[in-house]
């Protein structure tokens, strides 16, 4: 089993709680790759339709979003990113979910136009 090193983990758990605030009905973290097996939280924001503007083409990066108190862990996958880069990050989902639970419907998206508080709920 690949190991995955979170390095900021203190950060994340903070933006985690302010993401599950039960008074907040939108908001979203991401995390990035910052190595081949190192995972780092990098952004967060009040509005789900702020974060693909956080998102790159060439990378596999991991949305959490909070959308009318559900919560919605989507793997984008920019349109950049090759085939043998696909297949490691593969295995790495898992343990990335484990960061990030909890969360009620996970998907892999690789359009991120489709990443926006409308979409989300309605397609998933």
């Amino acid at each position: 089993m690949t190991k995955i090193h979170l390095d900021n983990e203190s950060e994340l758990y903070r933006a985690k709680s302010e993401l599950f605030n039960d008074n907040k009905d939108e908001s979203w973290l991401l995390l990035n790759y910052v190595g081949p097996k190192e995972i780092h939280f990098a952004a967060s924001g009040e509005h789900v339709d702020q974060a693909p503007s956080y998102l790159e083409k060439d990378k596999v990066q991991y949305l959490l979003t909070r959308i009318n108190k559900r919560n919605y862990l989507i793997n984008t996958i920019g349109d950049d990113v090759g085939l043998i880069e696909k297949g490691k990050k593969h295995f790495h989902k898992s343990e990335v979910e484990e960061f990030l639970k909890p969360y009620e419907i996970s998907y892999t998206e690789t359009d991120f136009a489709k990443i926006n508080k409308n979409d989300i709920p309605r397609f998933h």
